[in-house]
């Protein structure tokens, strides 16, 4: 079999479709649009760290637009929030801000899909086709469509529904991988050599259906050839709080197996649950920190939903695994209780040992 030649290319590639609203809601939408224009501005006025300018300008506000818009442009019209958010790799600033417009119909750990997930995932194909493309597996959700297929992180997508990746096509062809509602999807894939195995050219067909998000996407005990160490390689997507008993499932399997070094892979990982990032810390170390603080959470002394600086402190979990030092991936993508979880460790005197890129730098959000 001919093998693929892969090199890098410099694309950007958004998981999501950029929303552009209109100006203003139609007359149909203006009644629920102001009623929730009125709940942003009470969240922002009572909660928002920089809540102070926001309270002096709000009166100044155009409320005749689409509530998006209106979160958007109130925000971004403050000077006194420079550390709210970041800027993206197309030159947009992005808010923390927790208002967010979710559906009622499903849970957020729930949503309709295969089980696909793709981050850093443009490169070249061939040095014979400059043209042709490829998106690399990030990862796959476990008893999804995609893992009953047999497709694996690091697998590399050539072809979408009869149709070769390339240039001129690759963002329509992402999308229909990550935010589609077409009903089904064939992929060709091929697998790259790895010790002890051949690559592969795979093909196979899925149904869309609802999945579960489950953050835990892979877990396994490593023991190197002539080595007493096992390590514990725990591949870990987002801070889900629903998932916090599967994590300390997880560690408690770690723990059973008698691990002693732990890598922890957050390069897709972007935040999420302070509790979730709680219960991580607090079966990785041993029972002896547990009431150790491990972040404070700082807010405006005008707030009037939390009135009080929050202390988390670890706990009992269930788990505990009583190491020393932990070794994190990370990335670009590594934000929030990522970044909380790494420093938090520092700050009770435990080495991380960082491999990858620089993380995204999220030290606050809406409130704190």
């Amino acid at each position: 079999m001919k093998k693929l030649t892969l090199f890098a290319l410099t694309f950007i590639v958004a998981c999501t479709t950029p929303y552009s609203p209109t100006d203003r809601p139609s007359i149909e939408q203006q009644g629920e649009n102001r009623e929730i224009i009125d709940y942003i501005d009470k969240r922002l006025s009572e909660e928002y760290y920089w809540l102070d300018e926001y309270v002096e300008k709000s009166g100044s506000f155009d409320r005749n637009m689409n509530w998006e818009q209106y979160l958007d442009r109130a925000l971004l019209s403050l000077r006194s929030n420079a550390d709210d958010g970041y800027i993206n790799p197309r030159g947009e600033r992005i808010l923390y801000s927790y208002i967010r417009e979710i559906s009622n119909s499903t849970l957020a750990t729930q949503s309709n899909g295969y089980g696909i997930v793709l981050y850093y995932t443009v490169v070249g194909v061939s040095s014979e086709d400059s043209n042709r493309l490829g998106f690399i597996v990030d990862y796959v959700y476990p008893e999804t469509p995609a893992a009953e297929a047999g497709i694996e992180r690091g697998d590399l997508i050539l072809n979408v529904n009869s149709t070769d990746i390339n240039r001129e096509n690759y963002l329509t062809l992402f999308n229909t991988i990550q935010n589609s509602s077409t009903t089904e999807l064939s992929l060709n894939l091929y697998r790259p050599v790895l010790a002890g195995s051949s690559e592969a050219l795979l093909s196979c067909t899925m149904q869309r259906t609802s999945i579960s998000k489950n953050p835990i996407v892979h877990s396994e005990v490593i023991i190197p050839e002539g080595s007493s160490q096992r390590i514990g390689y725990l591949v870990y997507t987002g801070f889900d709080s629903e998932f916090n008993t599967a994590l300390v499932d997880t560690m408690s399997e770690f723990e059973a197996a008698g691990i002693t070094h732990l890598i922890i892979d957050l390069r897709c990982n972007g935040g999420g649950s302070v509790s979730s990032a709680i219960t991580l810390v607090s079966a990785t170390l041993g029972r002896s920190y547990h009431d150790a603080v491990l972040c404070e959470l700082r807010r405006n002394p005008r707030n009037t939903a939390v009135h009080n600086t929050s202390y988390c402190t670890l706990t009992e979990v269930g788990a505990s695994l009583g190491l020393s030092d932990v070794t994190i991936i990370c990335s670009e993508n590594s934000a929030s209780a990522s970044e909380l979880v790494i420093e938090g460790l520092r700050g009770l005197d435990i080495p991380v040992h960082l491999i990858g890129s620089t993380t995204e730098g999220k030290n606050c959000g809406m409130d704190v």
